[in-house]
């Protein structure tokens, strides 16, 4: 069975539109085959897990616009008292303002000045233009950054805001390189030297294997590229995988940097939640971090 049937499949079991024969033959798969089993219970805690934090979401949308509508109709009344005060006050002011009796004597006779007794007004002392000019943007702009810092997107669309935190996780928590390189080891050593993009292109010439996915996963997340590298991960992110923990921690970072809130939460709660997880601490404090924002 395809792939892509098996995940409509799951799809369509999971939302009920699976009926009949064909989900009576797709229970029996499942009884059959332990790998499918666990792929459809991993999919229907995802699916939970994103309804749950869908309907949170809209409970606390409800609660903040509540909280909106009584804070503008406090001030509303604020304003209100504070504008009656005034009229108050200016109406006191006017009823009870002494009345203006003209002098004694007569209209005082205009003060006539003397242009020649008329002070003259001191020069004003305007500074002379600086001769320096303002520093062009060439001369401000920062130095070129190693590849898995310069934040170069290739066009893929990522949250710029979250790029320092998303950042700061990939640099506490690296990827794990595999142990046996095999006939990986020139493109691994390109990249532990932080040159993401030529270990990237390196690979993209070789044959496609989950080895040659997962190294390309990483470089391109070192990348801020996490459309790509997620599309690497996919594949990997199935039970059995030897990748599949860390390809689910890094699907994760994915969905974080895109800012996909719901995937991103979801998966990292199901990391978070799994005590035998290598990434378990990892994805409880950036879970944190990202609470806090």
């Amino acid at each position: 069975m395809a792939q892509q049937g098996i995940d409509e499949k799951i799809e369509g079991y999971l939302n009920g539109d699976l009926r009949g024969a064909e989900r009576s033959a797709f229970e029996r798969d499942m009884a059959l085959d332990s790998a499918l089993a666990a792929e459809v219970e991993q999919q229907r805690r995802l699916t939970e897990s994103l309804a749950h934090i869908r309907l949170r979401r809209q409970s606390d949308a409800a609660v903040a616009t509540a909280r909106l509508i009584l804070d503008r109709r406090r001030r509303n009344i604020v304003g209100l008292g504070v504008l009656c005060i005034l009229v108050a006050l200016v109406w006191y002011f006017f009823q009870n303002r002494p009345a203006l009796s003209p002098p004694r004597g007569g209209t005082p006779a205009e003060k006539t000045i003397d242009p020649a007794q008329e002070p003259v007004p001191p020069e004003s002392e305007t500074p002379a233009p600086s001769s320096r000019s303002a520093p062009s943007i060439a001369q401000t702009a920062p130095a070129n950054r190693p590849d898995n810092l310069r934040g170069a997107t290739d066009g893929e669309k990522v949250d710029s805001a979250l790029l320092p935190l998303f950042d700061r996780a990939l640099l506490n928590n690296a990827p794990v390189l595999p142990e046996k390189s095999g006939s990986y080891s020139r493109e691994m050593g390109v990249m532990n030297t932080g040159s993401y993009s030529e270990a990237a292109r390196l690979l993209l010439l070789r044959p496609l294997s989950d080895t040659s996915r997962y190294l390309l996963a990483v470089a391109q997340l070192n990348l801020h590229r996490p459309q790509a590298a997620a599309q690497n991960l996919f594949p990997l992110n199935r039970s059995g995988q030897p990748f599949q923990p860390e390809a689910q921690w890094m699907l994760g970072l994915c969905y974080f940097l895109q800012g996909k809130d719901e995937a991103a939460r979801a998966t990292l709660e199901l990391i978070a939640n799994n005590p035998r997880h290598t990434r378990q601490q990892a994805a409880s404090l950036l879970l944190a971090a990202i609470d806090s924002l």
